[in-house]
């Protein structure tokens, strides 16, 4: 799915009335294509032609129909196209000096049932990555101070610590820090600060997020009752950017909290994912995805419980018994390679050297000849204790009956792709085995030597 049919899912922006924030020379609807949308921005067609006069793409910028202030309420200003179907606000939040203000505010100028669709920039991956996740306290500072500019701190941290990669401003994989160059000087970043402190509005990034760190503010706001909408749909990040789209309805908190998706944090400097992983033994209810998802994803937990189970107990069989489970915490040597067949019954034998702190999860999908080489592979050429785990999408060629005769702890459900069968298996292993590194490999890979 593209970046616009993500923003625009679920919106029948054709026929519906829309208002959209910020298009400037790339909007999301067009005006020739629906001629019901409305443009919003902060500054007027003709300021925003200035400020950006030298942009080769200014020619594209669209007429802007309302300009927002600080001293009129969304409400006040837009009366007479109330209420709107939709808005979308793509890549502004993150502009925004008091978003919880911003957010009630477009609540109040939605009908019922009215979706708001936001694009966001994920600072992991653009200019922002140096900044810290923004918080919760940081939102709640700027709304109990009215904030109605970027502050002096916002204008100073978005110039400090803007920076490119290889002259890229915004990138859709991992980098390494020490390719990052600054893009402005410290002296920079102070004297914009300073004009900021004397009440000039200077357009900065005013919020640096990423999933992880806005759902955390979205949860706790609901809690606080500050933000009223129910999370209607999320696309983890794509690109530099993910997105997410809120509902307008009457629902209470439980129902907003369970709208709330689990969001596993990439930054491995700032955030355990394991911890976040975790969570979801506890937290069935705020599994949520995207509200189309909720039901199929607690039917998932409900369907893999049995197949968890099995694998606990096996866990604790081989704890006393190494030959009674294809999880091994032990191994004997033969020759410098791992044995882990369930055949071996010379438990005596084995010389148990320490934990297994290894996790191996094998991914599968209706290629048992593929599934059984892997095995075999690991089995002969893994030399460190390991456990091992097969993760498979609702086969129907025997892998899993083949799983069972060979004593391989094995993880099913119904085929949901190859992305959520790999989740399966790191839930297995990060909740029922205390591996500390983890490999999953795809049925066709597996090692040489």
């Amino acid at each position: 799915m593209d970046r616009r049919s993500k923003i625009l899912d679920g919106i029948d922006w054709k026929n519906q009335k829309g208002l959209e924030i910020g298009p400037l020379c790339k909007p999301i609807v067009n005006r020739k294509e629906a001629p019901k949308i409305v443009y919003l921005d902060y500054l007027s067609t003709e300021e925003l032609r200035q400020k950006y006069k030298s942009a080769a793409s200014i020619k594209n910028l669209v007429n802007v129909d309302y300009v927002a202030n600080s001293s009129q309420p969304l409400k006040s200003l837009l009366q007479s196209e109330l209420p709107f179907n939709y808005i979308i606000a793509s890549h502004v939040i993150e502009h925004v000096p008091n978003p919880i203000l911003w957010l009630s505010e477009l609540y109040e100028i939605l009908e019922d049932g009215g979706i708001l669709s936001l694009a966001i920039p994920d600072k992991r991956f653009c200019f922002d990555y140096l900044r810290h996740p923004s918080t919760t306290g940081d939102w709640i500072h700027a709304y109990l101070t009215r904030a109605n500019q970027p502050t002096p701190n916002a204008v100073f941290s978005h110039i400090r610590y803007a920076v490119h990669y290889h002259h890229r401003t915004a990138w859709g994989h991992q980098v390494q820090k020490s390719d990052l160059k600054r893009v402005h000087t410290l002296s920079q970043a102070f004297q914009q600060a300073k004009k900021s402190s004397e009440g000039e509005y200077i357009d900065v990034h005013s919020w640096g997020l990423t999933p992880q760190s806005f759902f955390d503010i979205v949860k706790d706001l609901a809690q606080l009752t500050l933000l009223k909408f129910k999370v209607n749909s999320y696309y983890e990040t794509s690109g530099h950017e993910f997105f997410v789209s809120f509902k307008k309805t009457s629902a209470d908190l439980q129902e907003i909290l369970s709208s709330i998706p689990i969001t596993v944090s990439l930054e491995t400097d700032l955030s355990n994912p394991v911890t976040s992983i975790k969570e979801l033994s506890n937290r069935p209810k705020e599994l949520q995805k995207s509200s189309s998802l909720s039901q199929t994803v607690l039917a998932e937990i409900q369907n893999i419980r049995p197949h968890l189970d099995r694998i606990r107990e096996q866990l604790k069989k081989s704890s006393s018994d190494p030959s009674q489970s294809g999880i091994r915490s032990d191994y004997r040597k033969n020759q410098g390679s791992l044995i882990s067949d369930d055949s071996i019954t010379e438990s005596k034998q084995v010389n148990v050297e320490r934990t297994a702190q290894l996790g191996i999860g094998i991914i599968t999908y209706n290629r048992l000849e593929h599934l059984k080489n892997c095995v075999e592979r690991l089995r002969n050429l893994t030399t460190i204790p390991y456990y091992l785990i097969v993760a498979d999408d609702g086969s129907s060629d025997g892998s899993v009956e083949w799983c069972y005769e060979q004593g391989l702890p094995v993880i099913t459900g119904k085929n949901h792709g190859v992305v959520w069968n790999k989740n399966r298996a790191l839930y297995a292993l990060m909740n029922y085995t205390d591996a500390d590194t983890i490999v999953l490999l795809e049925d066709d890979c597996w090692p040489v030597s």
